[in-house]
């Protein structure tokens, strides 16, 4: 027994050619094809993939709320931690008032009352004079004689060219220098009651004192 499509051997109870798959029988029933209209053909809708959710402001507000605090906390450890005399409203200093130690009020008594501390008034150093250096010693000659005493010296001429008058008057103008001389001087302009002439002379710092000049005059102004 062969195909009749296409001449291949068949079996006895082959139902289907081996060659070409043909039914050697007569065909079995079929479902019959559902037709379908054209809507049905049309590709069902793929919906687009969704949006991926938006991010909420809520890390920007955070992230803010970080920075703001950081701030705050900066200007409050440098408000905290710089000096006192910086502060522009820093409160004024009020000085603390002393109690002076009592004893315990009876009752009754009037309350007692806080005396502000005084500051202590500055006083005046009292200002050291200077020391004054002694006058040098010196010893009066043997031709030295004595005169009148004036301003307060005892006048002795050392020679014998000199006149009492005039050493007198050397004496008045020593004294009235003021104030009184602490170092070697010159007097000048001193009359001399014998010439009738002004003279300038030296007068040493010296115990007495040694004044020289004029016309070889020698004074000694001894303190009296």
């Amino acid at each position: 027994m062969v195909c009749s499509n296409c001449g291949y051997a068949l079996g006895p109870d082959d139902q289907f050619c081996g060659g070409c798959g043909a039914y050697l029988t007569d065909a079995p029933e079929t479902e019959p094809v559902p037709t379908q209209s054209p809507e049905d053909w049309a590709v069902p809708y793929a919906p687009a993939d969704p949006e991926p959710p938006r991010r909420s402001g809520g890390t920007g507000a955070v992230i803010a709320g970080a920075l703001v605090a950081v701030l705050v906390g900066a200007v409050l450890i440098f408000w905290l931690t710089r000096p006192d005399s910086d502060e522009p409203n820093a409160a004024p200093t009020t000085p603390v008032a002393a109690q002076t130690p009592t004893d315990s009020p009876t009752t009754g008594s009037a309350p007692l009352t806080q005396s502000p501390i005084e500051s202590p008034s500055p006083t005046d150093t009292p200002s050291e004079s200077p020391t004054t250096a002694a006058p040098e010693p010196i010893d009066l000659p043997g031709s030295a004689a004595q005169c009148a005493s004036e301003g307060g010296f005892t006048v002795y001429k050392g020679n014998s060219v000199t006149s009492c008058p005039f050493a007198e008057n050397v004496a008045r103008a020593y004294a009235a220098m003021d104030p009184p001389p602490e170092d070697t001087v010159t007097l000048t302009d001193v009359t001399s009651p014998v010439t009738g002439k002004d003279y300038t002379l030296t007068c040493s710092y010296t115990a007495p004192v040694r004044c020289t000049g004029g016309n070889d005059a020698v004074i000694f102004l001894a303190r009296s």
